[in-house]
């Protein structure tokens, strides 16, 4: 992981992920192509 600035926000969409702990996050960060934070809520 990196401490820098994502490239890429996706916030209040539809997003799914693999992750059983949270598979519907309300937003997630992506930088260099790859997903490095979600979270849940919006």
């Amino acid at each position: 992981m990196t401490d820098a600035a994502p490239q890429t926000i996706l916030h209040n969409a539809a997003i799914t992920t693999m992750d059983p702990a949270q598979p519907a996050p309300g937003a997630v960060a992506i930088t260099d192509g790859r997903f490095f934070r979600h979270r849940i809520g919006a």
